[in-house]
């Protein structure tokens, strides 16, 4: 039996339309989010701000598995597949790591540096702040109105 041969008897992952939206619909079940509008007056020389106060709501592996009512097999499965040694290979998977202007050794360094029970969304938002510093001008208290130097 020739090596070619052999690889077409393999099972090979595919993507597909399909399967995109099997991913899609884990994603929305996985995660929730919810919002309203909140309008605060203004004083008489100051327009009123809308705030815009946005919830997530996302539920971790353990709470799909009883979801989606996982098998003690399944379980294990998953458990195997959240161990630390994994969360690198799915980050470049998934793309979490595409838009970061930082190499693969600064981003391990910082992942050493942070607590190792901290949720992979913290971590996420950590390794985007490494990435905004230097790029993201400060505005005292948040609340600019305008796009550049807000001389208030």
């Amino acid at each position: 039996m020739n090596k070619n041969h052999t690889l077409s008897r393999r099972a090979i992952a595919t993507l597909t339309a399909e399967k995109l939206d099997i991913l899609r619909q884990i994603f929305w079940d996985m995660n929730a989010i919810s919002y309203w509008v909140e309008t605060v007056s203004g004083d008489e020389d100051e327009r009123d701000t809308v705030i815009l106060h946005i919830t997530v709501t996302v539920k971790d592996h353990l709470q799909m598995a009883d979801e989606y009512r996982f098998n003690i097999e399944q379980r294990k499965l998953l458990e195997e597949l959240m161990q630390p040694e994994y969360q690198e290979l799915f980050m470049a998977l998934t793309g979490s790591y595409q838009d970061i202007d930082l190499s693969p050794e600064e981003i391990q360094e910082i992942i050493n540096k942070i607590p190792t029970d901290l949720s992979e969304e913290r971590k996420q938002v950590v390794l985007t702040a490494y990435q905004l510093l230097g790029k993201v001008n400060y505005f005292w208290g948040g609340k600019s109105l305008v796009l550049g130097w807000d001389s208030r």
